[in-house]
């Protein structure tokens, strides 16, 4: 089962519990950060049908609920990963579930969490390995910074770059007397 239909199939169960048991648990669902915090997901679990920005309205499902005198709609915005934090708020509020339905979720949740640690690993040892053109760059500059000092400039070589630029400046093309920079 994928978590957007778990938390669709115990949605009727957390509305009953806010109309019964707990009349703040509404009030916490509809915000924001108590969401982030217990759901892990990064709008809130319940919004007002009125309250709802339009701009926003895809982030929620099209179902429409009645809380405490209320119509809300509920987040849409569930990733594999967030299914753990999801039935451990279940288990709080002593919403009963088949574990048999839940298992396999619950190892692609674990599953997907191993796999973007692994990414952000490599991300973040990706610096000289993901693009070719940033590899030849970086091994140019490794180049010119540990050959720095080693350099020869002979009599020669300075009266062929003279030769090579008609015996003018190379940054401002000016005939004058050139001064050899090494000497």
């Amino acid at each position: 089962m994928k978590v957007g239909k778990l938390v669709q199939s115990f949605l009727p169960k957390v509305i009953e519990y806010c109309e019964q048991n707990d009349h703040t648990e509404f009030e916490r669902l509809c915000d924001a950060d108590y969401s982030k915090q217990t759901f892990n997901i990064n709008f809130s679990f319940l919004v007002g049908k009125n309250d709802l920005p339009p701009e926003r309205s895809k982030r929620y499902w099209t179902n429409i609920y009645l809380v405490r005198g209320k119509t809300v709609r509920a987040c849409s915005q569930w990733f594999e990963r967030d299914a753990v934090c999801f039935i451990d708020y279940l288990k709080r509020i002593g919403i009963d579930y088949d574990e048999s339905q839940l298992e396999g979720l619950l190892l692609d949740a674990k599953a997907t969490s191993k796999q973007k640690a692994s990414f952000r690993s490599r991300k973040a040892n990706s610096r000289y390995r993901g693009n070719a053109i940033g590899n030849a760059q970086n091994l140019l500059v490794r180049n010119v910074l540990n050959n720095l000092g080693s350099e020869q400039f002979s009599e020669e070589d300075w009266l062929e770059t003279k030769a090579y630029f008609n015996h003018k400046c190379a940054y401002c093309g000016e005939a004058k007397e050139l001064v050899d920079p090494y000497q």
